[in-house]
């Protein structure tokens, strides 16, 4: 029980010092609905204005049970965790085992990789990882992000918002956001203008996610991918001049 509430109080600081560094498109610590819902207004968004989109749904192999805990602790270093918060993280991963019993027989097995099953602390641990593997695979993606203009919340005066309706002209350009993906803990999907640039990034975010110690979900001859890519026409109407094609991209 003591172990617990100790877990309680570190996921607290960990997730407000992880809130400084920003982590607008992981919303792990906010809601799956949220999640969801921004999705769905990108792909709307991108469609009302007559653009093709294509998805990316990135699948982890046992994402948990994968984290490494010395890149863990590099990771977390790097995000400027406190030394004595750090000693405290270490202790209660270091020196543990599994014990496991089938039957009458019984075996113990060291606990080197992955966050604790049931440990309040475990998600939040895992949002930095997924964090620091995002922040360096921006520096090496090549594709451009979408780019879209809202309106912020005049705060000043709530009686005199700036606003449009999608198809009302206004001279008014709004304030400019990028966004190419969208995380929710060890699920992600990533958005692409082109087929081309899709079939660049799978490989690309397969190879990088290697150095975390992740493995991307690409399936194999007798099992399928549990990572999958979607196409989204730029408009809902039947085009009978395009015939439907599947194509299908093999991630090495």
């Amino acid at each position: 029980m003591s172990a617990k509430i100790v877990s309680s109080i570190i996921a607290t600081h960990l997730l407000a010092i992880l809130k400084q560094h920003g982590c607008p498109n992981q919303f792990g610590h906010i809601g799956c609905q949220e999640a969801l819902h921004t999705v769905h207004s990108i792909l709307t968004l991108h469609r009302h204005h007559g653009h093709e989109t294509y998805a990316l749904f990135i699948d982890l192999v046992k994402a948990f049970d994968s984290f490494n805990h010395e890149i863990l602790y590099a990771i977390l270093v790097k995000f400027g965790i406190p030394k004595d918060l750090m000693k405290t993280i270490q202790k209660m991963y270091s020196d543990c085992t599994i014990h496991l019993q089938v039957g009458k027989e019984e075996r113990e097995s060291e606990y080197g990789t992955g966050v604790k099953q049931g440990d309040n602390m475990a998600p939040i641990l895992s949002l930095f990882i997924m964090q620091a593997a995002y922040k360096m695979l921006q520096k090496r993606l090549t594709c451009e992000p979408f780019n879209f203009r809202h309106f912020p919340d005049n705060t000043k005066n709530p009686q005199n918002q700036n606003g449009c309706f999608a198809s009302q002209n206004t001279s008014s350009n709004g304030k400019t956001f990028s966004v190419n993906s969208s995380f929710y803990v060890d699920d992600v999907i990533f958005l692409l203008a082109t087929q081309h640039e899709a079939e660049q990034t799978a490989q690309l975010i397969y190879d990088h996610l290697d150095h975390f110690g992740l493995q991307m979900h690409v399936g194999s001859p007798k099992q399928r991918s549990e990572t999958e890519a979607m196409f989204f026409p730029s408009t809902l109407a039947k085009q009978s001049n395009k015939p439907n094609q599947k194509t299908q991209h093999h991630v090495k």
